[in-house]
C-alpha cells in the first residue's frame, strides 16, 4: 500500500510540474516576444527543443529512467517525413500565434484544438 501511495504522489507531482512548467513556458515566450522584442518564434522553439533534450539527457545519465533501445520503425519513410513535418511546424506556428495575440486568446484557441479534432474525426471518419 505504501508503494501505491508513493506512486500516486509521484504521478501527481509529475502532472503538477508539467502543468506549471507549461504555463511558465507560455508566459516566458510571451515575455520574450513583447519585453525583449525577440522576433523569431521558430528559433525560440529550437532553444526549447535543445533545452529539453539536455534536461532529458541529464536525467537519463542520473539513472532517473532507462533509454529504450532503438528499434526500426514499422512506418514507411514518407509517413515518418510527414510526422516530422507536422511536429516541426506546429510549435513554431503556436509561437507565432502567441507572438501576435494575447496569452488569453492563445490559450483559448489552444484549448479549442481538442474539440475541433473530435468534430473533424466525427465528420470525416464517423468516429464517435
Amino acid at each position: 500500500r505504501d508503494s501505491s501511495t508513493l506512486s500516486t504522489l509521484a504521478s501527481v507531482g509529475y502532472l503538477s510540474f508539467n502543468f506549471v512548467s507549461t504555463i511558465a513556458v507560455t508566459f516566458i515566450n510571451k515575455a520574450c516576444f513583447t519585453r525583449i522584442d525577440f522576433g523569431f518564434p521558430a528559433a525560440l522553439c529550437n532553444i526549447h527543443y535543445v533545452t529539453t533534450w539536455i534536461g532529458i539527457e541529464i536525467m537519463r545519465r542520473l539513472g532517473m529512467f532507462d533509454a529504450l533501445p532503438n528499434a526500426p520503425s514499422p512506418r514507411a519513410d514518407w509517413q515518418f517525413a510527414v510526422l516530422v513535418l507536422v511536429v516541426g511546424t506546429v510549435t513554431p506556428l503556436n509561437n507565432t500565434s502567441l507572438k501576435l495575440n494575447s496569452v488569453a486568446f492563445y490559450q483559448f484557441f489552444k484549448l479549442l484544438v481538442t474539440p475541433a479534432v473530435v468534430l473533424l474525426e466525427y465528420l470525416l471518419d464517423r468516429k464517435v
